[in-house]
């Protein structure tokens, strides 16, 4: 059941999303774009609200708990990131001219994407911290905080070996 509110609360996320983006540009509807908004964002609690129900009544930490977990975070530490895409989409399905934004050498794009990955992982252990306190057999929450803090870790060498490299002289690479 987790998994279907995890898939419903996603399309419902960017449904509201664009939905909201578009009566904002396009029927200049700023209250009720707020509303559809706000909507959008408060899609997580539904996912951290069953999820959390779900352990506290005795169910036993699963993957769908874990993968709950990094959906909200992932959501929450990407956020702005998101809806700039959105409101690039939706204002060029408008037909309105929206320059792409400068893009920025490869080193720092890495260690920025390395920055909100690191968002997400303060955000996602707490919640599988709090999962395993709700859960009676929370194991599974604890090796998933394991294995993303173990990827997190190779991503930081990966994303910040760009930085110790020669500069390229391209700067979109």
């Amino acid at each position: 059941m987790l998994y279907a509110v995890i898939i419903a609360s996603e399309i419902a996320f960017w449904t509201l999303l664009v939905g909201g983006l578009y009566l904002r540009y396009a029927q200049d509807r700023t209250r009720l774009s707020a509303v559809l908004l706000l909507a959008a964002a408060s899609t997580d609690l539904v996912v951290l609200a069953v999820a959390a129900l779900d352990l506290a009544g005795g169910a036993t930490a699963q993957t769908s708990h874990l993968i709950a977990a990094i959906t909200v975070a992932y959501s929450v530490a990407y956020a702005r990131r998101l809806v700039e895409i959105a409101d690039r989409f939706v204002l060029r399905r408008l037909g309105r001219d929206v320059p792409e934004p400068p893009r920025a050498p490869k080193a720092r794009r890495e260690r920025e994407g390395w920055y909100r990955h690191a968002r997400m992982w303060a955000l996602g252990a707490p919640l599988l911290l709090a999962g395993y306190v709700l859960a009676d057999d929370g194991e599974a929450l604890v090796a998933g905080a394991g294995i993303w803090t173990v990827i997190l870790a190779i991503d930081f060498l990966v994303s910040f070996s760009y930085s110790l490299g020669p500069r390229s002289t391209n700067p979109g690479h």
